[in-house]
């Protein structure tokens, strides 16, 4: 029989490891000590731990369980609770309804039981609405009901001293909702703050950053585009419940040509179609991916060199969960892997549609799919694009002139460049390194980190030894610029009137 120290010393374990299977590990192995223990605290602390262990581990639908038995011991017996402890399960409540919606096996009943349960645990507990207003937004969204989205945007839109995490949960929803619409231009004077970098903080900054990727390019903002791209993908490349923001960073380098990036970006996080575990997450990534390999094969049919017929080398492995008869093949031509995807795409948007009883999914996804080319661009290209000076944004001041860069660096782009535009693709290996040091010597880590993948990739192609050490270079540097984004002390809470 487990002491009530033993238990104590798990649960520190388990609330001091990282997301990911050790901790799911800790925290299931706490709930079986805690359980036997007899203790109730301990239990209700156990479950809480078990479900944020599956949620932020990857397993969200296995988080489900867990969260059940918390809510109704809360309810039962709030005592057992502390405020915080509550407020913190009605973020998670919105977490599982999402769940439950993005994913068509959910019948459109069953996401509306959770809401309503939702409520009257909000209404019973005397919580702040603000969370089972978002859950119901965003399942309204997914469930293809725009009508009933549009009525809790607007009672997002209510309330004052909004926290920094509100608020740029705000700006995310409202610049969406701007999108949908085609409102592009008003689009971007909601993100302004995220743009203009007054709020830089957490998460949610970062995916308004991926939202208007494509509208920057269409309002003739392409350098802005370009910093928002990297700024963004520094934290989406990270885990696979980041797939859904594929779709924006593939179709921007889809669509403004810079296709060898796009490939290489599709190849790298192929796998993570098959441990995606939402729905609506992977019908998103594989969106993303047909425009990468639609504007590839037209490239190919143009080239005089041929590659039509050849390997993609792109694997992406079927979902166990969604439509496991689906998926491409390393050896694949690019027709067929085209063909394949845009079929995997079609069966998931139908069974939505299905679950919905309305074909507002399918509708949006055939819209996005027919996006033209933006900008024409070489696809075997890559140069790192060191911004002189961002365009301007809506209602912007005329701008500053810019800084030039100082003579180090540009000698260190020249060189670079030349050296990408020669015949021998591996001369470039040296001068990108010295570009990617001259630029974390400036603190530009985000830059820095994409001039050593460049040199990564280059060096793996030609099978140089100095592959193996760019790659921890390049993990060590985009580790240290997702950290540089994501510090808490840099968090800004808007201010002043919105443009």
């Amino acid at each position: 029989m487990p002491t009530r120290d033993d238990v104590l010393r798990i649960a520190g374990l388990a609330e001091g490891t990282g997301p990911g299977s050790r901790q799911i590990e800790l925290a299931e192995s706490l709930l079986a000590s805690s359980t036997a223990l007899g203790d109730a605290d301990l239990v209700v602390r156990a479950h809480m731990l078990l479900t944020e262990a599956y949620r932020k581990g990857g397993d969200e639908w296995s988080a489900i369980e867990p969260f059940v038995w918390t809510v109704a011991r809360a309810t039962e017996r709030p005592d057992l609770f502390s405020r915080e402890d509550l407020l913190v399960l009605s973020h998670v409540y919105t977490h599982v309804v999402v769940i439950a919606a993005s994913n068509p096996a959910a019948s459109s009943h069953q996401v509306a039981s959770l809401l309503a349960a939702f409520a009257r645990y909000t209404e019973r507990l005397d919580l702040p609405r603000r969370p089972l207003d978002e859950a119901t937004y965003t399942a309204s969204v997914l469930l293809g009901r725009h009508g009933d989205a549009d009525d809790q945007l607007r009672a997002l839109a209510e309330g004052e001293d909004l926290s920094a995490r509100d608020e740029s949960a705000r700006i995310t929803r409202v610049v969406d909702d701007l999108l949908r619409r085609g409102r592009t231009e008003e689009a971007l004077r909601a993100a302004r703050h995220v743009l203009d970098g007054t709020l830089r903080s957490a998460t949610q900054p970062r995916n308004t950053l991926a939202q208007v990727l494509l509208p920057l390019v269409e309002s003739g903002r392409p350098e802005r585009a370009w910093d928002a791209h990297l700024g963004s993908y520094a934290l989406h490349r990270q885990s696979p419940s980041k797939a859904a923001w594929l779709k924006e960073h593939l179709s921007y380098l889809a669509l403004t040509g810079q296709l060898e990036r796009g490939m290489r970006l599709l190849r790298r996080h192929g796998s993570w179609t098959a441990s995606t575990d939402a729905a609506s997450d992977l019908l998103d990534m594989l969106q993303g991916a047909v425009l990468v390999l639609r504007e590839v094969e037209m490239a190919a049919r143009e080239a005089p060199e041929g590659g039509l017929w050849m390997p993609t080398r792109l694997e992406m492995p079927a979902s166990p969960k969604w439509r496991p008869s689906a998926y491409v093949s390393l050896s694949m031509d690019l027709p067929t892997a085209l063909a394949a995807t845009c079929e995997w795409v079609g069966m998931l948007a139908a069974a939505f549609d299905e679950r919905n009883g309305n074909d507002a999914v399918s509708t949006e996804v055939g819209e996005w799919l027919e996006r033209p080319r933006l900008l024409e661009g070489p696809g075997t290209e890559h140069v790192v694009r060191l911004v002189h000076g961002l365009e301007p944004l809506p209602g912007d001041v005329p701008a500053v002139p810019a800084v030039p860069l100082d003579a180090a660096l540009t000698r260190a782009v020249e060189k670079a460049g030349e050296a990408l535009a020669s015949h021998r693709p591996s001369l470039a290996i040296t001068p990108m390194v010295a570009l990617a040091r001259a630029l974390e010597d400036r603190g530009r880590l985000i830059e820095a980190s994409d001039a050593l993948e460049v040199a990564h990739e280059i060096a793996a192609a030609s099978g140089s030894r100095r592959a193996p050490a760019l790659a921890r270079g390049v993990r060590r540097m985009l580790g240290a610029a997702a950290a540089s984004l994501e510090e808490p002390e840099r968090a800004v809470t808007p201010s002043g009137p919105s443009c």
